[in-house]
C-alpha cells in the first residue's frame, strides 16, 4: 500500500483540481494572450531563441508555448488540459518534497503533513490567475522546476553524489530560461542547507556546500544576467531592473505584510473596511513599524529556542523563510488588494511554501486545535476557490459571447462606448496598447475574424456580473450620455480609473456614474454600439441619424 500511496494522492489531487477549475474551460485567452498568438503565428521556431522579441531571454517557456500552438491551435482543452495538468505536478511534488522534509526533520506521519499541505496548497483561490490565464504558463513551469530541484537537492544534502548534482544545475538553468521568480533558487537552496545542519544527519559540510552548490548556482545567476544584457541590452528582463530593484523599504516591507495576511486571513475575501485595514493602514507607518518590531522579536525569540521547538514547529519556521525569500523577485511589484484575482500570480511559487508551512503549524498544535483549524481554513480556500472560478466562468460567457456577436466587420469605424474590462477581477479585454487594439486583436487572434474596420474603444469599465448594464442617452446631435444603471462599476483605461481625455475624434469627460462623450466627427460608415451582457447593441450608423 505505501508503495502506491503517492500515485493514489496524485490521483486524488487530480480530481480535485478538476472538480474545481472544470467551469473555467473556455476561459483565460484574454488580454496579452492574443499578442502571444500575434507573436507565434507571425513567427517561426528560430524566434524560439530570442523569445518572440520579448524583452526577456525566455526559450524554454517560449518551446513551450510553440509547440501547443503548434500541436493544438487555440483549442480550450488542449490548452485547460496543459495548465491542469501542470498544476496537478506542482501539487503532487510539493506533496513528495515536503514528504522527504518532514521525514528529514523527524515528524511522525510526515506524509499527512505533505497531503495537508498539497490540499491547501491546490484549494488557495488565488491559484486560478496561473492555472485560468494562458499567458501565466510560466509560473507554472518554474514551481514545478523548482520544486523538482528542491527535492533532488535535499537529497544531495543529505548524500552528495554527480548525478543528483548535475539535474540541480540543469533544473535551475532552465528555471532561469523560464521566468524571473527562478532567482530565489540559490537563496532559497542557502536556507534549506543551514537549516537542515541544525537538525544533523547530513554529510556535507558548510564550505562544501559553499563551494559545490551555492557558488555554480550563484555562477549560473550571474551568467544569465550577463545573457539578458548582451541580449536585450539589460540586466533584468521582462519589467526591468528600474521596477525590480526599484527598493522602497517602506513598501517593500508593506507588501511582505500585505501578501502574509492575504494567505493567512484570505484578506481579499474580506469586507472592503477589512482590506482597507490590511492592505493600506497595517502596510504603511506606523502600523508597519509595530509589526516589523513584533515579527523581528518573534524571529529572534523563535531562533533562541529553536532546539526546543517541537519538529512540526522547527520545518514551520524554515517554510515560512521560504516563503519570504521565494517572493523576493516579485515584491518591488504593484500589490492589488482591491479587486479579486490580479496579480495574484506573483504570489504562486510562495504559496507552496506557505501552504506547508501553515500546515506544520497545525500538525504541532494539540489534534482537536489542528483539525479545527486545518478544516475552517481549508473550507474556507474552496469555497473562495469555487466562487473565483465562477467570475472566470462568467467572464469567458462575456468574452466568447462579444466576439461571436461582433458583426460589425465591414463599418470603416467602430465607436466602442463601454467595453469590459474585467469581470471582479477575471481579466477581459484590458488594453494597454495605447492604440485600442484589445478587443481588436481578440477578434483577430482568438476569434480569427479579419476586422478591417478601426476601432475606438473609448472606455472600458469593470462587470461585477452578467446583468450590468448602461443607458446611451442622445443629448444633442453631437453629444452621447453613457450612464450605469447599478452601482459598483467605474470607468476604466489602460488598466486604471479613467479621467478625461479627448482626440481627433471626439472628448470624453467622465462625470462618475456617467460620461459624456462630444463627438467630433464620425464619418461616413461608422457606427457607436455597446456592450449588454453577452451582446452588442448599435446606437446609430452616421451622425445624421442623430437629427
Amino acid at each position: 500500500m505505501k508503495v502506491y500511496r503517492k500515485y493514489y494522492i496524485a490521483g486524488l489531487y487530480f480530481s480535485i483540481v478538476h472538480l474545481l477549475y472544470w467551469p473555467t474551460l473556455q476561459a483565460g485567452m484574454v488580454t496579452d494572450f492574443s499578442g502571444l498568438i500575434q507573436k507565434l503565428d507571425q513567427g517561426s521556431a528560430a524566434d524560439i531563441l530570442n523569445s518572440f522579441g520579448f524583452p526577456s531571454v525566455q526559450p524554454f517557456l517560449n518551446l513551450i508555448y510553440y509547440l501547443q500552438y503548434t500541436l493544438f491551435g487555440l483549442s480550450p482543452l488542449a490548452w485547460y488540459l496543459l495548465f491542469s495538468s501542470l498544476f496537478v505536478l506542482c501539487t503532487w511534488l510539493l506533496y513528495l518534497w515536503l514528504k522527504k522534509l518532514g521525514a528529514v526533520f523527524g515528524i511522525d506521519n510526515a506524509h499527512k503533513v505533505a497531503f495537508w499541505s498539497g490540499l491547501v496548497f491546490l484549494a488557495l483561490p488565488y491559484q486560478s490567475e496561473v492555472m485560468v490565464w494562458k499567458v501565466a504558463l510560466s509560473y507554472l513551469l518554474v514551481t514545478n522546476l523548482a520544486l523538482s530541484l528542491l527535492i533532488l537537492l535535499l537529497d544531495w544534502i543529505k548524500k552528495p553524489d554527480r548525478r543528483r548534482w548535475w539535474g540541480i544545475q540543469l533544473l535551475f538553468l532552465l528555471s532561469l530560461l523560464t521566468f524571473e521568480l527562478s532567482y530565489a533558487l540559490p537563496f532559497l537552496a542557502l536556507l534549506l542547507f543551514f537549516s537542515l545542519r541544525q537538525n544533523g544527519g547530513i554529510q556535507i559540510g558548510n564550505k562544501a556546500f559553499w563551494g559545490k552548490m551555492s557558488l555554480p548556482l550563484l555562477g549560473q545567476l550571474l551568467g544569465y544576467f550577463l545573457l539578458t544584457r548582451l541580449a536585450i541590452g539589460a540586466w533584468i528582463g521582462h519589467y526591468g531592473a528600474s521596477v525590480h530593484l526599484g527598493v522602497d523599504p517602506i513598501y517593500v516591507l508593506g507588501n511582505f505584510s500585505r501578501y502574509f495576511f492575504k494567505y493567512l486571513l484570505f484578506g481579499r475575501y474580506l469586507g472592503p473596511d477589512v482590506k482597507a485595514f490590511l492592505f493600506e493602514k497595517v502596510s504603511a507607518l506606523p502600523y508597519l513599524f509595530a509589526l516589523f518590531v513584533v515579527a523581528v522579536s518573534a524571529l529572534v525569540f523563535l531562533l533562541l529556542r529553536y532546539k526546543k521547538l517541537g519538529a512540526a514547529f522547527q520545518m514551520s519556521l524554515l517554510l515560512l523563510g521560504l516563503f519570504v525569500l521565494a517572493l523576493l523577485p516579485a515584491i518591488t511589484l504593484y500589490f492589488n488588494g482591491l479587486l479579486f484575482i490580479e496579480n495574484d500570480r506573483y504570489g504562486f511559487l510562495a504559496s507552496a511554501f506557505f501552504a506547508g508551512g501553515l500546515v506544520s503549524f497545525f500538525f504541532g498544535l494539540p489534534k482537536m486545535l489542528r483539525w479545527g483549524l486545518l478544516t475552517v481554513y481549508l473550507g474556507a480556500a474552496l469555497f473562495f476557490s469555487w466562487k473565483t472560478n465562477q467570475y472566470w466562468q462568467a467572464s469567458s460567457q462575456v468574452f466568447r459571447g462579444l466576439i461571436h456577436d461582433f458583426d460589425y466587420e465591414d463599418y470603416d469605424h467602430v465607436f466602442i462606448l463601454n467595453l469590459p474590462d474585467n469581470l471582479n477581477g477575471a481579466v477581459l479585454f484590458r488594453d494597454y496598447s495605447r492604440q485600442d487594439l484589445a478587443f481588436k486583436d481578440a477578434l483577430e487572434y482568438v476569434g480569427q475574424k479579419k476586422v478591417n474596420a478601426q476601432i475606438h474603444e473609448v472606455v472600458q469599465y469593470n462587470l461585477t456580473s452578467l446583468g450590468d448594464r448602461v443607458k446611451v442617452e442622445k443629448l444633442d446631435s453631437s453629444q452621447v450620455k453613457v450612464s450605469f444603471q447599478q452601482y459598483g462599476n467605474w470607468w476604466w483605461r489602460r488598466g486604471l480609473g479613467a479621467t478625461n481625455y479627448d482626440n481627433e475624434w471626439y472628448r470624453f469627460e467622465n462625470q462618475g456614474m456617467y460620461y459624456i462623450l462630444e463627438l467630433k466627427k464620425m464619418p461616413e460608415n461608422s457606427v457607436l454600439i455597446y456592450q449588454e451582457g453577452r451582446e452588442w447593441k448599435k446606437v446609430v450608423n452616421h451622425l445624421t441619424d442623430w437629427d
